[in-house]
């Protein structure tokens, strides 16, 4: 591949990116004053307190976007499933019941197997929210509720195939999915007792006093060095805490702190463990969630793989490795 080619390639990815990425920008700016949106959060969060279901349908590319909201929807704690068109006039149709929602997408608004659909679906006493580029289309004239979104020139290079209208219409069934997580006032329980065998549930829900090691590697203030090894190669936790007669912490030592005052200090077994200790350490409380946790990891230091865990009073309780969360998410 020549360089001109590959520069071309390139180009032509990003220039797609920024497309969409513009598009959806614009959307943006306009959302504030699209009332049909507010009204279609509304409607859905009464709709799921009183039991109803949400239904998404969609043809094509917009049933498939309709698909993927379903799944956020369901996976941010509101009932919902996808229902196809043409499946729904061949009996799927009855799974729908009176005070459901069918929110249905299309970029056109002109899917016969679609407006059929919604034709029913109000038969069956169900409300319907519509989202289109096409507000004076027939589909726009069968729901209550019609969220307009912009009628955008495609990324395609031949401007045909569905791709910046559908990545409009995914970006507003996330905030569509997340309005209602706000209204139902969804919390990081919930969301983990939906995901239950992943490891986003596993991380979100844990808590960090179940990961750390415990009890702790550590050694007083005044030990000397040669036993501060001593303890920090049977526990083989990464690290050894200092800490006062009152088990308050008084600082870290790490198997990097160890092997770099190696090199510099020849003298090191004839130091004492206050002399090499980190006094002022990043630390964590055991009633943390580990994904909070792994923030403050994050923003600190990126070398940052060990950090000693407290209680409320101030106590050493566990060393919290980045080794152990990764080993609990297998």
């Amino acid at each position: 591949m020549t360089e001109q080619t590959k520069k071309e390639i390139l180009d032509g990815g990003a220039l797609v990116l920024r497309q969409e990425a513009d598009a959806l920008h614009a959307f943006a700016n306009v959302l504030g004053e699209l009332h049909a949106f507010a009204e279609a959060v509304v409607l859905c969060a009464q709709a799921t307190r009183q039991g109803h279901m949400l239904v998404l349908s969609g043809m094509g590319k917009s049933g498939i976007i309709a698909q993927k909201i379903a799944a956020t929807l369901r996976s941010t704690g509101s009932p919902a499933y996808f229902l196809h068109p043409s499946d729904a006039m061949h009996g799927d149709i009855g799974a729908l019941r009176a005070g459901d929602v069918l929110l249905a997408l299309s970029q056109s608004g002109s899917s016969e197997e679609l407006c059929r659909t919604m034709h029913q679906a109000r038969q069956f006493g169900v409300r319907c929210l519509g989202v289109t580029a096409a507000p004076q289309s027939r589909f726009a004239s069968l729901v209550d509720t019609c969220i307009v979104i912009p009628d955008v020139q495609e990324a395609c290079p031949l401007g045909l195939a569905p791709s910046t209208s559908t990545t409009l219409m995914l970006a507003l069934g996330d905030a569509l999915a997340f309005a209602l997580m706000k209204e139902h006032g969804t919390t990081r329980e919930d969301f983990a007792r939906s995901h239950p065998s992943g490891a986003l549930g596993r991380k979100v829900l844990v808590r960090v006093a179940s990961v750390m090691q415990k009890p702790p590697a550590h050694v007083y203030e005044k030990t000397p060095m040669r036993v501060l090894l001593a303890e920090a190669t049977e526990k083989k936790q990464g690290a050894v805490c200092i800490v006062g007669v009152d088990f308050q912490l008084r600082g870290i030592i790490t198997d990097g702190d160890i092997r770099r005052a190696l090199l510099s200090q020849p003298e090191l077994l004839a130091l004492e463990a206050d002399t090499l200790m980190n006094s002022s350490p990043l630390t964590i409380f055991g009633d943390m969630f580990v994904d909070e946790a792994l923030q403050l990891m994050e923003q600190r230091s990126s070398q940052i793989s060990v950090l000693p865990v407290l209680d409320r009073s101030g106590q050493l309780i566990g060393l919290f490795r980045l080794h152990d969360v990764f080993s609990h998410n297998q």
